[in-house]
């Protein structure tokens, strides 16, 4: 086994995670094989986050070598989440780094924001996506709702 840094397949060789008195990871950095801050192939060096009083992830947000904001591979700088009483996602946007609304071009989403609805069981009954106009759009997988 060689004992030198190798890069994986995420294009670092080294992470570094923060996490807050609960627990839940607030903070992620990479690293090259010489111990410098790198972009990994998702075009990040720093990812942060926060979550609510229930432990979901409701903001994060995606920065460079120098600290400044930046998009990553889906075209989005920062993601906000809103979930319902119950813990259940019910709504997700996607933000640039000039705080406007953009494209989520991840083949999941394609659109500004999606919506779900989901039974007392927590089971999505229903996803909605829309553009950046706010109306109803078909999203990657050709469909609106």
């Amino acid at each position: 086994m060689d004992a030198h840094p190798q890069l994986t397949a995420a294009g670092n060789a080294r992470f570094v995670r923060k996490f807050d008195e609960r627990g839940n990871e607030i903070e992620t950095s990479f690293f090259g094989i010489h111990g410098k801050p790198v972009m990994n192939v998702y075009r990040i060096h720093r990812s942060t986050a926060a979550y609510d009083t229930f432990g979901n992830e409701i903001d994060s947000a995606r920065f460079g070598v120098s600290g400044e904001p930046i998009l990553n591979h889906s075209g989005y700088h920062r993601e906000e989440t809103i979930f319902d009483g119950r813990g259940h996602k019910m709504e997700q946007k996607w933000f640039g780094v000039d705080g406007t609304a953009v494209i989520n071009t991840n083949k999941d989403f394609g659109a500004a924001s999606c919506t779900w609805s989901s039974n007392d069981r927590g089971q999505i009954t229903e996803t909605r996506r829309f553009g950046l106009d706010g109306a109803l759009i078909n999203g990657a997988g050709g469909w609106t709702r």
